[in-house]
């Protein structure tokens, strides 16, 4: 998995152990695709204080990650789960409430994650 893509995963997941300005620089880093220096002129900081409060930020939450897993449980699950779409085909109604169940774990419907 890209890391850029890993790290927007993991702030849905762990942003509530940040600091709210942590929060906030990853959230413009990894789900706005801000450039450090963008982040850093934003919060009139240097560009090296915005990449110290990044990886500070990511060590936390991968950190986290080591010990719960959760990322690595839902992409298992994901990956189940599109497996049995693909061995319920012909099924239409086991189909349909496969794919609802994916696309509710994905965060592709109002209930997801």
């Amino acid at each position: 998995m890209d890391h850029h893509v890993r790290m927007a995963y993991l702030l849905t997941f762990y942003e509530k152990v940040l600091t709210e300005r942590q929060r906030e620089m990853m959230h413009l880093a990894y789900e706005e695709d801000w450039s450090l220096s963008e982040i850093a002129e934003a919060y009139g900081v240097s560009r090296q204080a915005v990449h110290d409060a990044l990886h500070r930020s990511e060590t936390a939450m991968e950190e986290l990650e080591g010990s719960l897993r959760l990322l690595d449980r839902i992409i298992g699950v994901e990956e189940k789960l599109e497996n049995a779409i693909v061995l319920a085909k012909g099924q239409e109604e086991l189909t349909d409430v496969l794919t609802q169940a994916l696309d509710q774990l994905k965060g592709d419907d109002a209930h997801g994650i």
